[in-house]
Order: structure tokens, then C-alpha cells, then sequence
């Protein structure tokens, strides 16, 4: 079991390296998401990277204050609203479209009533 979550770890851990260089990719949740099936399964990817100079602070901030910086609430507010423009040019069936909006907006509170 062990190596599956190692194994999750690091697929989570992808993402979130192709999120930093892609504009329209968050990276945070994905490294979030790998530091705790690192912490499951191996110390040292989890020290690894809690401590990496860039992916790091953000995910210890997390961890410790539940926070998230002023700049990432803008980056994904900003990221949240062109995907909403492009899901409305898209002319998506509407439950298609009804479903979407609501996960954006749902994301959106989320991240808006978190502590900075």
C-alpha cells in the first residue's frame, strides 16, 4: 500500500511541476495533494518537498495555517474567470454548462474565505 501512495505522491507531484510552467494549471493543490501521500507513505519525498525552495512554502503555509497568499487568490480568481468565459463561448449543453459554473463558483467561495 505504501509504494500506491508513493506512487500517487509523485503523479501529483507531476502535475503540479507542469502547473508551475502552464499558465492555465494550478500547482498548489497538485503539490498539496502529493505532501500528504508523501507523508503516508515516504518521509524523505515528503521532506523533500516541503522544503524545496519554490513548491514548498505554499504547501507548508497550508498545512499550517490553512492560508492562501493574496497573489495565489488573484492568480486563481483570474484563472477561475477565463474559464468561465471559455465555457460560456463554448455553447456547452446547459446542464453541461449549469454543472460547470457551479463547480467554478463553488471553487471560487472556497478559495475567496480562506484566510490569506
Amino acid at each position: 500500500m505504501r509504494w500506491m501512495k508513493f506512487s500517487i505522491g509523485l503523479f501529483f507531484t507531476g502535475i503540479g511541476v507542469l502547473g508551475a510552467f502552464l499558465p492555465v494549471l494550478p500547482s498548489t493543490v497538485f503539490f498539496i495533494t502529493a505532501a500528504y501521500f508523501f507523508s503516508q507513505s515516504s518521509e524523505k519525498a515528503e521532506h523533500w518537498l516541503l522544503n524545496h525552495p519554490r513548491f514548498g512554502p505554499p504547501v507548508v503555509k497550508w498545512r499550517e495555517e490553512r492560508a492562501i497568499s493574496r497573489p495565489a487568490k488573484v492568480l486563481a480568481t483570474s484563472g477561475i474567470s477565463v474559464s468561465g468565459v471559455i465555457i460560456y463561448l463554448a455553447e456547452l449543453p446547459l446542464i453541461a454548462m449549469g454543472f460547470s459554473f457551479a463547480v467554478l463558483i463553488g471553487s471560487l467561495v472556497y478559495i475567496l474565505t480562506r484566510p490569506s
